[in-house]
């Protein structure tokens, strides 16, 4: 059963803050908890899920070294990571468009519909949710989570 959130007070102007940031802990823990899920549907440990995630999602291509990089990982150990990726037919390596001696990965056309699949159905939690949201406060949601998400990755640790 998912763990519930915990129940803090507001302000009469609304949520604090603290509140807020609370929350998106919250939500971070929460999709973590489906990554977890998702990496047994792949059959693969959830730090091997969270690489194929990186090289999905990401905008632009990854090579063993960048996702090691990512995910905190000596590059033999990314190397290893993306060799079991390779073999379990999740990840594919090519080489670079214009430097032949890099490599760089994609996920597999199958392991790709299947992650697209669960998180299209996890969008459409996020489309029902937005209905009760004008325009305008979906726009200023999705301006503050980017932005967030943005701070967040220029403060790694």
């Amino acid at each position: 059963m998912p763990r519930q959130p915990a129940k803090r007070p507001t302000t009469p102007a609304g949520p604090r803050a603290d509140l807020l940031a609370w929350a998106v802990h919250d939500l971070a823990v929460a999709i973590a908890e489906a990554d977890v899920a998702m990496s047994a549907v792949l059959g693969v440990t959830p730090g091997d899920y969270l690489a194929v995630k990186h090289v999905l999602l990401r905008p632009h291509e990854l090579g063993p070294t960048e996702l090691g990089r990512l995910l905190g990982m000596s590059s033999g150990s990314a190397t290893a990571l993306v060799d079991r990726l390779v073999e379990a037919g999740h990840v594919t390596r090519h080489p670079h468009e214009r430097d032949r001696r890099r490599r760089v990965l994609a996920v597999s056309e199958a392991s790709h519909r299947r992650v697209l699949q669960e998180l299209d159905e996890r969008a459409a939690d996020v489309e029902e949710l937005a209905q009760d949201h004008s325009a305008s406060e979906q726009e200023a949601i999705t301006t503050f989570i980017r932005a967030l998400a943005a701070r967040h990755r220029r403060r790694p640790t």
